[in-house]
């Protein structure tokens, strides 16, 4: 029957989840992160054995997740660039997080109605939207299912110390996690926690047992730090001492606190607070809880210190002692740390409940109707925050309104409206950004709408504040060159000069090495264009351009075979795609193989 009552509670939290975020279904991207993570990241254009060795070897964007960026080359390899599916995955992984979240706390409580609470206000709180409903989110879920896993695996090997398969097991689950997200190197602090909960004694033993998972959490933290150092990722600061860091941080929790009570007012981009105030109410707080840790009954602390330190030590890596970016606080850096207050929540409401059996029965229902509103409120707050997510134009209107002083929001929506040609509308957004803070990429779109303009003066100027700004981004000199390149063939030489700085900065840029393919190109050298064309299919192989123009180049120099190579390995990489045979038969139609060109514009017909 206890059985029965699992299954039937565990198919619950999977329909109400499910209900909830299920409005993310109809989402598209947003042209935050996800254009870096998938959209326009080359590297999860090809899926093979040499790729993801790439991709666990390298850096993406001033962070180190292998594992998320191999489960976007998974997806594009099946579904390219179809949203549906990296939505569906996201909601997937959540609902399985959420049912991980009910095994914990029913190994850990053994009492199914606490842990099932604690799993659902897990599922549908709304400041879990943001990891679930952005594609870009897509770390948070996939680190958590191997951190859940990870100690659910520890708490076995508990059970039975003897069975040390279970130990191995989550080490093993750790690593996952630290390849999806470097959030999770927290988990051996969680781990102790757990044994502190569960009355172990911190003995020898208990200790040699953790050195593995905390060696592995110096490892990827060193590695989470040189990757964010080497993107350009650490935000500096003027001043990074102690009271300033404190304040910082103690902003944070009280923020998140805050925001798990009243989830109001939320957004994908937050304002710069005064982060004094934060310090104060912590320390508030830090009162508040020691005067109630001498009330409460010696039987009870333990609960709330196991919820209070697991908040705050997952929480760590989250409240900027190393900034990053222009993010202070985030919702999605609650993910894995809410846990320690939604059990402390869960828990004192259950006992609140059976305190109160010996009073009158309307107080009971009070209780229970509190209860429902609750979790009401949170749920339909949560599915509201979803349709927030549909299009990044309601993603960053809704931030705008909200925060009207949020430079990223103004700077996003100028962006997009740029990618989408209407650039009065764009400059508009980027000149509000640049008035609120003083930006070294709206100074590069500034650069871009000039450039689209062929008002290539203005471009280089914005060009040059960019670089003044920021003399270490590749993209300003890879920008700077295409100028060069399309004022002509006198300036051709400086487009390759600007083209190697931006190598030089960042070896690793497709579309730089692309882009100087080009120019080489046009300059009438042809093996220096293919040796550029080859690196940038190296860099993006799954991309077309450098095959196609490889081909072009082929063709015109007389190497048939090495020509048919090319175009052979273009339709291997996309066989039922009618645009590869279009651009195929434009590349021989324009070389005068007409015959060749009418088959393949026949083939792209068919399909």
């Amino acid at each position: 029957m206890k059985d029965f009552r699992a299954v039937s509670l565990a198919f619950l939290l999977i329909a109400v989840t499910f209900a909830v975020f299920s409005p993310c279904l109809q989402n598209s991207f947003v042209n935050w992160d996800d254009d870096i993570y998938v959209t326009q990241n080359v590297s999860i254009r090809a899926l093979s054995w040499q790729q993801a060795k790439k991709i666990f070897t390298s850096f993406s964007s001033g962070n180190y997740q292998p594992l998320t960026i191999l489960s976007y080359a998974i997806e594009y390899r099946y579904f390219k660039l179809s949203p549906l599916p990296y939505h569906a995955t996201n909601i997937i992984l959540h609902i399985f997080n959420s049912l991980l979240v009910f095994w914990l706390f029913c190994l850990i409580l053994k009492k199914r109605d606490v842990s099932f609470a604690v799993a659902l206000l897990f599922a549908i709180h709304p400041m879990h939207v943001e990891s679930v409903a952005w594609v870009s989110g897509r770390k948070d879920v996939l680190y958590s299912l191997f951190f859940l896993a990870a100690i659910i695996s520890y708490c076995y090997f508990k059970k039975r110390p003897g069975k040390t398969g279970f130990y191995y097991f989550s080490i093993l689950l750790f690593l996952f996690s630290l390849t999806a997200k470097a959030m999770a190197l927290t988990l051996p602090f969680a781990l102790l926690l757990l044994d502190y909960f569960s009355q172990r004694r911190l003995n020898k033993a208990a200790i040699i047992e953790k050195i593995p998972f905390f060696v592995f959490s110096v490892v990827f933290g060193a590695i989470a730090v040189i990757a964010l150092y080497s993107g350009g990722a650490a935000r500096q600061e003027p001043s990074l001492n102690l009271l300033k860091q404190l304040e910082v941080a103690s902003h944070g929790i009280v923020f998140y606190l805050g925001k798990l009570i009243f989830p109001i007012r939320l957004s994908c981009m937050y304002p710069y607070a005064e982060m004094g105030r934060g310090l104060v109410f912590l320390l508030v707080l830090l009162a508040s809880f020691v005067s109630m840790s001498i009330f409460v009954p010696a039987r009870h602390r333990k609960t709330a210190t196991f919820g209070a330190g697991f908040f705050l030590l997952t929480l760590l890596p989250a409240l900027q002692f190393l900034p990053a970016g222009d993010i202070v606080v985030a919702d999605r850096y609650t993910y894995i740390p809410y846990l320690g207050i939604f059990f402390i929540l869960s828990v004192g409401y259950f006992r609140l409940c059976a305190n109160a059996a010996k009073l009158p029965v309307f107080i009971r229902r009070l209780l229970a109707i509190a209860a429902f509103c609750v979790v009401a409120a949170y749920g339909v707050s949560a599915w509201s925050r979803c349709h927030v997510w549909r299009d990044p134009v309601s993603l960053w209107t809704d931030a705008v309104k909200k925060y009207p002083n949020v430079s990223t929001a103004h700077f996003n929506l100028g962006a997009l409206h740029l990618e989408r040609g209407d650039d009065e509308k764009a400059l508009g957004y980027i000149q509000r950004a640049l008035e609120l803070s003083f930006r070294w990429d709206c100074y590069l779109l500034l650069g871009n709408i000039f450039l689209k303009r062929n008002d290539y003066g203005q471009a280089l100027a914005f060009y040059g504040k960019a670089g003044a700004l920021r003399p270490e981004e590749a993209r300003v000199y890879n920008n700077i060159g295409l100028v060069y390149y399309k004022k002509g063939r006198d300036y051709w030489g400086r487009a390759v000069d600007s083209f190697d700085k931006a190598i030089r900065l960042d070896p690793g840029s497709y579309a730089t090495f692309y882009n100087l393919g080009l120019v080489y190109e046009e300059m009438g050298d042809r093996d220096g264009a293919l040796r550029n064309f080859d690196k940038a299919f190296e860099l993006g192989p799954g991309s077309l351009g450098p095959l196609l123009h490889t081909a072009y180049l082929y063709l015109e120099g007389g190497h048939i075979g090495k020509a048919l190579e090319a175009f052979e390995r273009i339709v291997e990489m996309r066989p039922s795609d009618p645009e590869v045979y279009s651009a195929i038969g434009r590349v021989l139609f324009g070389l005068n193989y007409r015959g060749e060109a009418e088959v393949f514009f026949e083939k792209a017909k068919g399909l």
